[in-house]
C-alpha cells in the first residue's frame, strides 16, 4: 500500500529517510512506502536555524571522578520548533551523540550528560542544536582541565573505634565508614559473605558478633581494619519463683529458676538452700538451653520463713552471676503420724493384734508421716531412728504376750502406734493309746498268731500346732523276754486337738501270754535346742498285753444221750489243737486226768439225768475251755 502526503506535509518512517511534498524541495509529491503523513516545518517560508547551544558544567576535575562530571546544553529554536542537541567534533560537522537519543525536545529544554576522565589533560568537546526542519546552529565548545586523581583513603570504625575492641558474644555493634577519591568501597568480616559487601562511600551498618574477627574495608583499593576480640561474659542473676510463695512442712517444693547469659552460652543454676555459702544443689545434670527454666527441689524441716539463693552459671567457662535471694513461707508442722503393721513367718502386714505359735518369726512394719525420726519398745523392736522400716522382733514366750510400739517424733510433736503380740501355749503330745489286734488265723500245733496289729494314737492337747514333724518309736516284746521287734516313724505336724495314729504289724509267730508294747511320741527340739512342748515327760506308755490262747477246740460226745433207767453208754473226747493243755473229764462216776487229746470211757449205770465235761486249762495264761454233753434217762428228759 502505498500513501501520498498534501502540501505542506512529509511522511515518516521508521527509518531516518524522509521525503520531502512541498513545494521547492526535492521528490515532491513523491508516493512513499506505508508511512504515515505530518506537517512539514520545513515547508514554512523563512525557517531559521537555532541558537548557539549554552553550556554548563565543570571546567576542571580529576582522573576517574566519582560520581562522573555532569554537562548541560540548551538552546532557543526562533520558530519554537522542537530540536535535539548534537555532540560533535571540532568541525562541527560529524555528530556522534545525539541528545535525547531519540526524537526530538521543545525549543529551549536542557539536555545533561555525564562524563569521567581516565586520564589527565585538557578536553575540549562540541555541541550544536538542530530543529525539525534540519536547521542547524554553529557549535558551542566547552573546556575542562583533568588533574590526576588524589590516593583514595578509607576509614572504618566500630562502635567509633578504630580498635581492636572486646566485646560480648552475639552483642550488637555499629561499624561505621567514610572514603575520599574512591570509586566504589567494599566490606568484608562477619555477616559479609565470601565476596565481602559492597556500600557507599559513607555509611553505618549494624552487625552481631558471634566471635573473635575483623571487619575490613577497601575503597578502590584503600584498606582499614578494625580487629574485634569477643570475650565471655558473666550471666545475668536469676530469677527465682515458686507459684504460691508458700509451701506445706517437709513436703518436696519446687522451685523455678531462669536466668540469661549475655553470649547466648547455655546455663545452669547453683542453689544454696540455707545461705550457708555452700552450694547444695545444682542443675548440671540437665545443661540447659540459655534463658531456659530449670527446677530445684527441697523438702523444709523448719516451719516459718526460709530464705535460698541461687545464681546462674555459664557452661562452656563456668563465669557466675550474683546470688539471687528467694523467700518462701513453710506452714507450720503437722503432728507425726506412725503406723504400726506386724507379719507372721513372712506371710501380709496387718495392723491388727495377732497370735502366733511359739518359735514364729515376728517382722514389724513402721511408717511415718512429719516425722524426723522414730523409736521401737517391745522384746527386740528397734528403728535405729528411721522413719520408716522393717525389723524382725523376738516373739514372745509361750502362753504370753508383748505390747509392741512404734513412737515417731517431729517438729510438731509426736505420734504413736501400738499392737499387741499374744504366742499361744506350746504343742503337748498326749501319751499314746495303744490297743492290739490279734490274726483271725493260727497254727493249730503251736497255737502261735501269725501276726499281731498294734494301734496307737496320740493327740495335740496343747495351745498350737506344731512347727516340726512329730516321730514316734514302736518296740515290742513278744513273751516278755526282751524286746524284739522296734521301728521308728514320723507322725507329721499337728494342729490343736487333732489326733494322729499308726499300726504297726508284727509278725509271727506271736506266742499267747504276756506281752509288752512301747511307744513314744515325741516333737523334736528346735534347731537352737528349744522344748517344742509344754510337758516332755508325757510322750511315751508301755503296756502289758496277754494274748490268749486260740480255741483248741473241744468236743466231748455220748454214743447215746437217751436212755432208760439203769443203761450205761460211752463218752467221746478230742481236740483240734495239739498245744499243751491241761485237760480233764469229769461226769457221774467219771474222771479222768491229764485226758489226752482224744479218748473215750464207758459210764455207769446212768440212773437220772447226768452232764459229762471236758475241761483243758492253758497253763501259761491259765485260760480255761470246756465242751459238754447231757444224758437224758427215760421219764426224766429235761430241756438242758
Amino acid at each position: 500500500m502505498f500513501v501520498t502526503c498534501g502540501p505542506n506535509q512529509k511522511i515518516e518512517y521508521d527509518t531516518e529517510e524522509t521525503y520531502r511534498s512541498c513545494p521547492g524541495f526535492p521528490n515532491a509529491g513523491h508516493t512513499g512506502y506505508i508511512g504515515r503523513c505530518v506537517p512539514d516545518v520545513s515547508c514554512q517560508a523563512g525557517n531559521g536555524a537555532p541558537a548557539t547551544p549554552t553550556i554548563t558544567g565543570p571546567t576542571s576535575g580529576v582522573v576517574n571522578a566519582v560520581p562522573p562530571y555532569t554537562f548541560t546544553v540548551s538552546a532557543e529554536d526562533p520558530e519554537r520548533n522542537n530540536l535535539r542537541y548534537g555532540i560533535s567534533d571540532a568541525s562541527c560537522s560529524t555528530v556522534y551523540e545525539w541528545l535525547p537519543g531519540n526524537g526530538v525536545v521543545p525549543s529551549n529544554t536542557a539536555q545533561s550528560f555525564d562524563r569521567t576522565f581516565t586520564a589527565d589533560g585538557s578536553y575540549t568537546f562540541y555541541v550544536l542544536a538542530e530543529d525539525e526542519a534540519f536547521a542547524r546552529s554553529s557549535c558551542a565548545e566547552h573546556t575542562i582541565i583533568i588533574s590526576p586523581a588524589p590516593a583514595p583513603a578509607a576509614d572504618l570504625k566500630l562502635d567509633g573505634s578504630d580498635g581492636p575492641l572486646d566485646v560480648g558474644k552475639n552483642t550488637q555493634h555499629t561499624l561505621t565508614w567514610t572514603s575520599a577519591n574512591a570509586a566504589s568501597c567494599t566490606l568484608f568480616g562477619e555477616g559479609m559473605g565470601n565476596l565481602g559487601t559492597t556500600v557507599t562511600a559513607t555509611g553505618t551498618m549494624s552487625v552481631t558478633i558471634s566471635q573473635s574477627n575483623s571487619f575490613t574495608m577497601s575503597c578502590s583499593g584503600a584498606p582499614d581494619e578494625v580487629v574485634v576480640n569477643v570475650v565471655n561474659q558473666a550471666p545475668e542473676a536469676p530469677a527465682v519463683s515458686h507459684p504460691t510463695g508458700n509451701a506445706p512442712f517437709d513436703t518436696l517444693t519446687t522451685f523455678n529458676i531462669q536466668g540469661n547469659d549475655p553470649d547466648g552460652d547455655d546455663v545452669f543454676y547453683e542453689v544454696d538452700w540455707d545461705l550457708t555459702d555452700n552450694i547444695d544443689f545444682n542443675t548440671i545434670t540437665s545443661g540447659g538451653v540459655n534463658n531456659s527454666i530449670q527446677m530445684a527441689s527441697r523438702a523444709f524441716a523448719a516451719s516459718g520463713p526460709q530464705r535460698i539463693r541461687a545464681r546462674t552459671v555459664d557452661v562452656p567457662v563456668g563465669l557466675r552471676s550474683g546470688w539471687t535471694e528467694y523467700t518462701i513461707t513453710i506452714d507450720t508442722a503437722p503432728a507425726p503420724i506412725a503406723t504400726l503393721e506386724a507379719a507372721v513367718n513372712g506371710g501380709s502386714f496387718s495392723s491388727d493384734d495377732q497370735t502366733v505359735n511359739p518359735g514364729d518369726t515376728v517382722t514389724m512394719l513402721w511408717d511415718s508421716q512429719n516425722a524426723s525420726s522414730c523409736s521401737g519398745s517391745g522384746s527386740g523392736f528397734d528403728t535405729g531412728s528411721a522413719r520408716s522400716g522393717a525389723d524382725a522382733v523376738n516373739t514372745p514366750a509361750a502362753n504370753s504376750q508383748t505390747t509392741f510400739t512404734a513412737r515417731c517424733d517431729g517438729p510438731g510433736g509426736s505420734g504413736s502406734e501400738s499392737l499387741i503380740i499374744t504366742t499361744r501355749q506350746l504343742p503337748n503330745l498326749s501319751r499314746p493309746n495303744i490297743t492290739s489286734q490279734l490274726s483271725s488265723s493260727f497254727d493249730l500245733a503251736t497255737g502261735y498268731y501269725d501276726y499281731v496289729d498294734i494301734t496307737f494314737n496320740t493327740q495335740n492337747t496343747g495351745g498350737s500346732d506344731t512347727r516340726a514333724s512329730a516321730d514316734y518309736e514302736f518296740k515290742f516284746d513278744n513273751g516278755r523276754d526282751g524286746y524284739e521287734y522296734s521301728r521308728n516313724g514320723s507322725l507329721g505336724l499337728f494342729t490343736v486337738l487333732q489326733t494322729v495314729g499308726r499300726t504297726e504289724r508284727v509278725a509271727g509267730p506271736i506266742e499267747f501270754g504276756n506281752s509288752l508294747a512301747y511307744v513314744a511320741a515325741d516333737i523334736p527340739l528346735s534347731s537352737d535346742g528349744v522344748v517344742e512342748e509344754t510337758d516332755e515327760d508325757d510322750n511315751d506308755r508301755e503296756v502289758l498285753i496277754t494274748f490268749l490262747p486260740p480255741d483248741p477246740g473241744l468236743s466231748i460226745t455220748a454214743e447215746r444221750t437217751q436212755l432208760r433207767e439203769g443203761e450205761a453208754t460211752r463218752i467221746n473226747w478230742s481236740r483240734r489243737a495239739s498245744y499243751p493243755l491241761d485237760c480233764t473229764v469229769t461226769g457221774p462216776n467219771v474222771l479222768v486226768d491229764n485226758a489226752p487229746r482224744e479218748g473215750q470211757r464207758p459210764t455207769a449205770a446212768i440212773m437220772a439225768k447226768s452232764v459229762f465235761t471236758y475241761t483243758c486249762i492253758e497253763p501259761i495264761t491259765g485260760t480255761q475251755f470246756s465242751d459238754s454233753v447231757s444224758v437224758e434217762t427215760t421219764g426224766s428228759i429235761e430241756e438242758t
